[in-house]
C-alpha cells in the first residue's frame, strides 16, 4: 500500500542513529547527535533535509601510506508516523552539506545511510554542526 507523501503539517518522529567506526586501538567513543530537525523541503524535487549536530571523541584520520585510514560515523534516518511501525528512510546520493572540516560520503545508490569523517589528517574531538542529509519525500 503506498504511503502519501509527507507535508510539513505531517509529524514524523526522526531518530538519527550514528554508529562509530573504527579500529579498536583508536578507541573513539562517546558520540553525540543534538540539535535534530526537519528543514529545506523541496516538493518539486521530492525530498527534504535533516539538519543536526554530530560530534565524538578521539576521533582519528592519518592516511600516510594508506589513503583509506580513518574513523567514521555511519548515520542513518529512522521515521514513523502517527504512532506507527519505525521505518528507515531513503538518503540521497546527493545535496547532503557538509560541514568545514567533514566529509559526508553516500552509498553509491540512494540508501539507509552515510559516512561522516574528518576532511583531512587530525586526532581529538571532532565537533561538526548543521550537517544537513537529503532525505526522499515520499516516506
Amino acid at each position: 500500500m503506498p504511503v502519501a507523501k509527507p507535508t510539513l503539517a505531517v509529524r514524523l518522529m526522526l531518530c538519527l542513529v550514528a554508529l562509530l567506526l573504527g579500529a579498536a586501538s583508536a578507541q573513539a567513543n562517546n558520540l553525540t547527535v543534538t540539535n535534530v530537525s526537519l528543514t529545506g523541503q523541496n516538493t518539486g524535487s521530492d525530498f527534504i533535509l535533516v539538519q543536526f549536530d554530530i560530534t565524538w571523541k578521539n576521533s582519528w584520520r592519518v592516511t600516510g601510506s594508506d589513503p583509506n585510514n580513518w574513523d567514521a560515523a555511519w548515520v542513518f534516518v529512522k521515521y514513523r508516523v502517527a504512532g506507527g511501525a519505525w521505518m528507515h528512510a531513503t538518503l540521497h546520493t546527493s545535496g547532503h552539506t557538509a560541514p568545514t572540516g567533514s566529509t559526508i560520503a553516500p552509498a553509491t545508490t540512494d540508501g539507509p545511510g552515510v559516512f561522516i569523517y574528518r576532511d583531512t589528517d587530525g586526532t581529538g574531538t571532532v565537533n561538526f554542526t548543521s550537517v544537513r542529509l537529503a532525505l526522499e519525500l515520499w516516506l
